[in-house]
């Protein structure tokens, strides 16, 4: 999944419309909240990309508890990226998003998010 924005304020729920693959519909487009419809150890990762002078922190939730940040500081004149990956066990019907965690004017940036059901 693909995401792309600008004008953010922290909290933000960030939403992919851009999906590759949805099996069992688990993740909702419109809200970019991923329901889990299968209790077990699930596998989730993410990367930002974002332009030059900018930085970005994203959070990944859990019901509503941060589970994992990634943090991209990027003064210099290229792109900049940050990834991470984190492994727990969720239960039917928790919600899982990413949110970002900073005020964002008028910056590109691209993330992809990914769940795997490991067990």
């Amino acid at each position: 999944m693909n995401a792309s924005s600008s004008n953010t304020t922290p909290g933000t729920v960030i939403v992919f419309e851009d999906l590759k693959l949805n099996i069992g519909d688990y993740y909702n487009p419109v809200h970019g909240t991923f329901r889990c419809g299968v209790s077990g150890i699930h596998m989730f990762t993410w990367s930002i990309l974002v332009n030059a002078g900018h930085t970005l922190t994203t959070s990944l939730n859990g019901n509503g508890l941060p589970m994992g940040l990634v943090y991209v500081d990027n003064p210099y004149k290229n792109t900049g990226s940050g990834s991470n990956t984190v492994v727990v066990h969720i239960s039917v019907g928790d919600n899982v998003f990413l949110s970002n965690q900073d005020t964002v004017l008028s910056l590109e940036w691209r993330l992809h998010f990914r769940d795997i059901y490991l067990n």
